[in-house]
């Protein structure tokens, strides 16, 4: 394309456009959680057409409102008898401590004796893991995920203990597994008066390390803080760029 003859402005160039509209920010964020169970709990976004297959909003862009195995109901907890997609909400985040995207990049550069800069650069690893620390410690919930238990059976039947359950204890066994997790990071922001909402979801992620805990604070709470790797579970699936891709 041949430069023009004639310049403009900033503004006139186009260089003065705002989007506040694409900010993300805000208090209102919620983690839910269930147990990875492979194609039963593939959330895959997209058909192999492109079509939407599954979504944590409704056809109208609300928020679903089947999502939650257990919910609260005139102040107790309730499992959920209707239909539903059996995530589990994992209470309040501590204030500045709520979900943080850890990403980690590493290249091989390959380079050359006649110049200080990189020749070649090669993708070797990336990873992206996630952490928060949750503020309500003896919520089942996140005594299962601090344990590393599962929150349900092979079936999707819920193992999660009742809040207030007489003569409940959580250990971490000696020898026991990791389970997979399923999280969505739900957030919503408002904007000339009106909701807009943006999902994070990970498919597939296991413990990948546990921050201290306290009880000699008379500030904080014993809330450690979780972090988790998402990893390929081998189903999910989106449309991108014209192509029906694996995604994480």
């Amino acid at each position: 394309m041949a430069i023009p003859a004639t310049g403009t402005t900033f503004s006139g160039a186009g260089f003065e456009t705002n989007d506040p509209e694409f900010i993300r920010r805000g208090k209102a964020v919620a983690l839910i959680v269930r147990d990875a169970r492979g194609s039963a709990t593939d959330i895959s976004p997209h058909n192999s057409d492109g079509s939407v297959r599954w979504s944590p909003f409704s056809q109208d862009n609300k928020l679903r409102g089947d999502m939650f195995a257990r919910r609260k109901v005139n102040g107790f907890y309730v499992t959920v008898a209707d239909e539903n997609e059996g995530f589990l909400h994992g209470g309040s985040f501590k204030d500045g401590e709520g979900p943080v995207s850890k990403p980690k990049i590493s290249s091989d550069h390959l380079m050359r004796v006649q110049s200080n800069y990189p020749y070649d650069s090669d993708l070797t690893e990336e990873s992206e893991a996630f952490s928060f620390t949750l503020l309500d410690t003896a919520n089942p919930v996140y005594q299962r995920l601090r344990n590393n238990r599962p929150l349900c059976d092979a079936n999707g039947n819920l193992l999660l203990e009742d809040p207030g359950q007489a003569d409940v204890g959580f250990g971490r066994l000696l020898n026991g597994a990791s389970p997979g997790r399923q999280f969505i990071l739900v957030r919503e922001r408002k904007w000339n008066g009106l909701p807009i909402y943006s999902a994070t979801g990970y498919a597939l992620a296991r413990l990948d390390d546990i921050g201290n805990s306290k009880m000699g604070d008379k500030k904080d709470t014993e809330g450690a803080e979780l972090s988790y790797l998402p990893l390929p579970d081998g189903y999910f699936m989106a449309y991108q760029d014209g192509e029906y891709q694996d995604v994480i």
